[in-house]
């Protein structure tokens, strides 16, 4: 069994600055590359995915190649097993960021695989300000992500067991990593 690290979460609470400030202190950890149907981009996140075809996607689905996977605007967005198998060759643990379709999808399959699931939360207040910052002025998409982050909390609750652990991001984001680096090590021993 393969040993991987999942973080997820609502949208605002830090997953992404969570997993590169582990992959910053740690070299035990790396970010797995998704594969995705969309066209690049000129932004930051671009070397986080492997682009390919539509039709290469779904050779690889049919296949086993990819763990888990979402469609959104169109475009296909997946886990791929050959990332994972890489990464753990190499003697580091996979890195994952996922929604809770992902997690529950990667927890409950028969892949060899071996999830660390950790969701990260904060304080409504926290959320919100945070939330505020990223849409600005622009209280429709605002509105719009809150409702959506009140639907993924009540999916939570329906599949909460599929978590090893919850931390909440509130305060010191390096503080945080920490904690989930001993959330790791403690799912590793038992």
């Amino acid at each position: 069994m393969k040993n991987i690290l999942i973080l997820a979460g609502p949208s605002g609470v830090g997953k992404t600055t969570l997993a590169h400030t582990l992959l910053n202190n740690s070299d035990r950890f790396e970010l797995v590359c998704s594969v995705t149907t969309r066209a690049p981009r000129a932004d930051s996140y671009d070397s986080e995915y492997i682009y390919i075809s539509k039709d290469e996607f779904a050779r690889l689905v049919s296949e086993g190649g990819i763990l888990e996977y979402t469609e959104y605007a169109g475009n296909f967005y997946g886990t791929p097993r050959s990332e994972i198998e890489r990464i753990s060759a190499d003697g580091r643990t996979p890195l994952l960021i996922l929604d809770l379709n992902g997690v529950h999808t990667v927890v409950n399959s028969k892949s060899g695989i071996c999830p660390c699931a950790v969701y990260i939360t904060v304080p409504d207040s926290v959320l919100l300000e945070r939330l505020s910052q990223r849409y600005g002025t622009d209280t429709e998409k605002l509105n719009s992500r809150l409702v959506k982050n009140i639907s993924e909390r009540a999916y939570f609750e329906e599949i909460k067991a599929d978590f090893f652990a919850v931390v909440e991001n509130a305060g010191n984001v390096e503080k945080c990593a920490e904690e989930i680096h001993l959330i790791y090590d403690r799912f590793c021993k038992k």
